[in-house]
């Protein structure tokens, strides 16, 4: 199966403070305060091969920041059989939304791709 994994890098800032402030009619005073901001590496999935080396594999997409779920992307899946059998390849393409009420749609074809052929 290609691609295995494909995930998108993103620099995640982190800070916080803390110091004592005093607001007193309308003017602030502080005395000082300490903080620290980091910065690491976030990596969000955008795609991934779900069992491979099985007679089930899938690829699963997911929507990231910087990754539209839309547009044609190349899959590649090597089958291995015994010479002369027939074989079959059967795909099924499904989509979950996420709605603001949080509720999920699940919708699958009622004909699924069906391939067959003898090698």
């Amino acid at each position: 199966m290609s691609p295995y994994r494909v995930s998108d890098v993103s620099q995640v800032q982190k800070s916080w403070r803390l110091g004592p402030q005093l607001s007193l009619l309308g003017t602030d005073a502080s005395i000082g305060e300490i903080g620290r901001t980091t910065s690491q590496a976030e990596h969000q999935l955008f795609l991934q091969a779900l069992r491979p080396l099985r007679s089930d594999p899938a690829w699963e997409f997911r929507r990231t920041r910087t990754n539209e779920l839309e547009g044609s992307h190349l899959l590649r899946l090597v089958v291995r059989t015994a010479y002369g059998t027939a074989t079959g390849i059967s795909c099924a393409i499904t989509a979950r939304a996420k709605t603001p009420l949080l509720r999920r749609y699940r919708k699958e074809l009622p004909n699924p791709l069906r391939l067959e052929t003898v090698l």
